[in-house]
């Protein structure tokens, strides 16, 4: 377990700071206008190549299929509030599925 200024364990330790962390979380949360989840699945998208886990361990750790993820992360990077998260994963992420859908159109749902 992590002992960094974001685990439970500092923040006991730490009980002074707690009530900003947690304030700043809920206000950062607030303001986006997504899920905690969303914006879990942004985070983990933008960043899952940084950490020791396969993309797949760390997908199920939020508690998704990686169908279900995928479906999910689809259907976010349509929405504004996703933008103003992180405009650029978002743009990234329609960009490559720009690409796929020119390269692979049979494989399109029918709307």
């Amino acid at each position: 377990m992590s002992v960094g200024p974001h685990s439970v364990t500092y923040m006991r330790e730490h009980s002074h700071t707690t009530t900003a962390v947690l304030d700043y979380e809920t206000a950062s949360h607030a303001e986006s206008g997504l899920s905690l989840l969303e914006e879990e699945v942004l985070d983990l998208e933008a960043n899952w190549w940084r950490y020791r886990a396969s993309k797949a361990t760390q997908i199920r750790e939020l508690g998704l299929s990686p169908v279900r993820y995928y479906q999910l992360l689809c259907r976010l990077i349509d929405t504004p509030a996703a933008y103003l998260y992180n405009p650029m994963l978002v743009k990234r992420l329609l960009r490559l599925r720009d690409t796929n859908r020119a390269r692979y159109p049979r494989y399109q749902v029918a709307a």
